[in-house]
């Protein structure tokens, strides 16, 4: 390349970048960037996926506590004499701008338009289709669509590893690891999460990576009631560097700390809200980002005991509707001892089945306190064995920290072999980790009746949609040296 740089021929120079874009946008970016830049403004006119390709080069190259949040996407529309193979680049492009700016309708509309031609391209796109895919996918949940955005991740991963983009796998291995994380589905989180972490030591060459992997580490972490580790992992992620995580980090500094310490909930709900009033305008209103925004603040709700303003968050507006809005009403609903509603929405969530197995989890926890209340002991043990199946496979146990200590403490009590959740419960007995706030509601046994019991949440196998849970992080002052932690559940039977 650079021999026929030196010779003023950029053509060659520019068809060697084509032939292996894999490794260089994996490697050297700096590369294709001096090619672009050595190309005469006239032939950009006649190849303007060569704009795309120095613009993405450059944006790689910025250090990332200066790389813009939104993407500088300088590509014209594809022209009807472009090849298809360009016009797939040059609307992957136009998606990148307009998703990072907050115009998702558009965004998905360029997506639709680069993936009809990329179909048409066929082969011609092989060097570089990772990188387009990849791309698709972060539109595609930004618009709560996991079941595409995993597909196109996972079909990104493969033909990254086909063609030696090592930046790509890194990237989608990352990014898959942190969408089943959020789920609660440990078994594909933690298989993700080991071909990333590979990645990472086979290629430490590769630069300004996606931070999605490292949060990854800090959920499993979270779901295994390590919070300190947790807080560790995701502490050593600067916001700065966070990109278009950064609500994500925030959000879970907030997460973790109200855990730890319910005292910090107000200054890391305001540092959230500064996040938020940073990104580009309505980037925080779509979809993933909004329904984001009100896990954090419903967390913060439950964790001081106001459960009737939690239920209103998700029973007012657009707010109301899909699984992970019925699962916070049947906690809240729990907690202000509404059983009807409660056992109603729990129910939902398990014949729903869609593969969101944190939900799964808590909504057999409402339904197994909601039982025990009723004096349905055998029924309450039959729905906590359900979320520990669930809990253990998955290695999944902080949705065990939604229900008030003292039920949390009975159930486990009465059902044998319940060390995961015993574990949890003393977890916040210790004062390591806090649970929801109890509220008024009478938790005496009664007699009333008892809906039949799902069993749908055993085998839920389903595409995990992105939003059901959140990342864990951040410091709110606490002593986080090294080795300071309390016991995890995998040291109480309940690794699975």
């Amino acid at each position: 390349m650079f021999d026929a740089l030196a010779r003023d021929d950029w053509r060659v120079a520019a068809r060697l970048v084509a032939e292996d874009w894999a490794a260089l946008i994996a490697r050297d970016a700096t590369v294709i960037e001096a090619v672009a830049d050595a190309m005469p403004a006239e032939a950009f006119d006649e190849h303007p996926e060569w704009i795309v390709a120095r613009s993405y080069a450059r944006h790689l190259r910025l250090d990332a506590s200066v790389r813009p949040l939104v993407y500088a996407d300088l590509a014209p529309e594809p022209d009807p004499a472009d090849s298809a193979r360009v016009a797939a680049i040059l609307w992957t492009s136009r998606a990148g701008g307009a998703r990072t700016g907050g115009d998702l309708p558009a965004a998905l509309d360029y997506v639709a338009r680069a993936r009809a031609a990329a179909a048409a391209a066929g082969g011609e796109l092989e060097q570089v289709l990772p990188n387009l895919q990849f791309q698709w996918a972060l539109s595609h949940l930004l618009a709560d669509d996991a079941p595409t955005a995993i597909g196109l991740l996972a079909e990104a991963y493969a033909g990254a590893e086909a063609t030696g983009n090592s930046r790509t796998q890194i990237n989608a291995s990352g990014e898959l690891a942190w969408l089943f994380a959020l789920g609660g589905r440990g078994v594909d989180a933690d298989a993700w999460l080991a071909r990333h972490e590979r990645l990472r030591a086979e290629h430490p060459d590769v630069t300004a990576v996606h931070v999605s992997g490292a949060i990854a580490r800090s959920i499993r972490a979270w779901d295994r009631v390590d919070l300190p580790l947790a807080d560790e992992l995701i502490g050593a992620i600067r916001l700065r560097e966070a990109g278009e995580r950064i609500p994500f980090l925030a959000g879970g500094r907030l997460m973790v700390r109200s855990r730890l310490d319910v005292a910090c909930t107000a200054a890391l709900l305001s540092e959230f809200d500064t996040v938020l009033s940073a990104l580009p305008p309505h980037l925080d209103a779509v979809p993933f980002l909004a329904q984001h925004n009100r896990i954090i603040r419903s967390e913060a709700l439950l964790m001081r005991g106001n459960a009737a303003a939690a239920i209103r968050m998700f029973t007012e507006g657009d707010h109301s509707t899909g699984p992970f809005a019925a699962a916070r009403r049947a906690i809240s609903y729990l907690l202000v001892d509404d059983a009807v509603r409660a056992e109603s929405e729990a129910s939902s969530v398990i014949a729903a089945e869609t593969g969101r197995l944190r939900l799964v989890i808590e909504a057999h926890l409402v339904r197994a306190a909601l039982a025990q209340r009723a004096g349905d002991g055998a029924g309450a043990a039959d729905e906590l064995r359900l979320a520990l199946d669930l809990a253990r496979a998955h290695t999944c146990f902080m949705p065990f920290s939604m229900i008030p200590l003292d039920e949390l403490r009975a159930l486990t009590a009465a059902v044998p072999g319940a060390a995961g959740a015993a574990c949890a419960a003393g977890a916040i007995a210790s004062g390591r980790m806090t649970a929801v706030a109890a509220t008024a509601a009478a938790t005496a046994p009664r007699v009333r009746p008892v809906a039949p019991r799902a069993s749908a949440g055993r085998g839920v196998i389903g595409c995990i949609c992105a939003p059901s849970f959140l990342c864990v992080g951040g410091s709110c002052g606490r002593d986080r040296t090294p080795g300071r932690r309390g016991a995890t559940l995998a040291h109480c039977g309940g690794g699975g």
